[in-house]
């Protein structure tokens, strides 16, 4: 009769213990699915804006001060990757500017940011700035649209100089103020080979 006992108590005792083990196992299963989802959710605003850097990081990248084109009317211009000469590769974006009308010609300040339809002076869209950092090389603008946050980042890349400006995937599009590839300094465009509408008439 002891020794019933003793093994119905061990029996009893490495039953609760497997017990315990496999609702420890189960919480900690628990925990790192909840961390999983957690790190899945964290990183999509990271990447997009790792993928908008390493799009600018990818060109030549050239030394610059912001105020170069602070308070300058910056021109959207066309690139052609088989021109050798600089000033044949870039050119006035004649198609955008003189054909569909709808680019955007871009000035900024330390307050706002303006984009201006390139047909229509007063057609306009101004964006309150938040903060213009230097990293590195390059500038990001932080501006607001629309309650969003939507960064600006703009390099020079050529000395003649051409000005790179990508914004993250933040920004909402707009009608007939598409954003160029690549800009100039309205002063300068007489540099380039195809610098206006020519004899275009639209």
């Amino acid at each position: 009769m002891r020794y019933t006992i003793v093994i119905i108590i061990l029996f009893l005792f490495f039953s609760c213990k497997t017990a315990i083990k496999g609702d420890k196992d189960i919480i900690v299963q628990e925990k790192e699915k909840i961390q999983s989802v957690n790190v899945e959710e964290d990183n999509p605003k990271s990447n997009t804006e790792k993928d908008t850097l390493t799009k600018v990081e990818s060109q030549k990248i050239l030394e610059f001060d912001v105020k170069e084109v602070m308070e300058e009317d910056m021109i959207g211009l066309s690139f052609n990757e088989e021109e050798k000469e600089v000033l044949k590769r870039y050119t006035y974006d004649v198609s955008g500017a003189c054909y569909s009308c709808d680019i955007a010609n871009v000035t900024f300040n330390h307050k706002k940011v303006i984009l201006t339809n390139v047909c229509e002076d007063s057609e306009k869209r101004v964006f309150k700035i938040e903060s213009i950092v230097k990293k590195e090389k390059t500038y990001e603008i932080l501006f607001i649209q629309e309650n969003q946050k939507v960064k600006l980042f703009i390099a020079k890349v050529e000395e003649v100089p051409i000005y790179s400006v990508q914004l993250d995937a933040s920004f909402q599009e707009i009608d007939n103020f598409q954003i160029n590839k690549f800009y100039m300094i309205k002063r300068d465009l007489k540099k380039l080979e195809t610098h206006d509408c020519g004899e275009f008439e639209g």
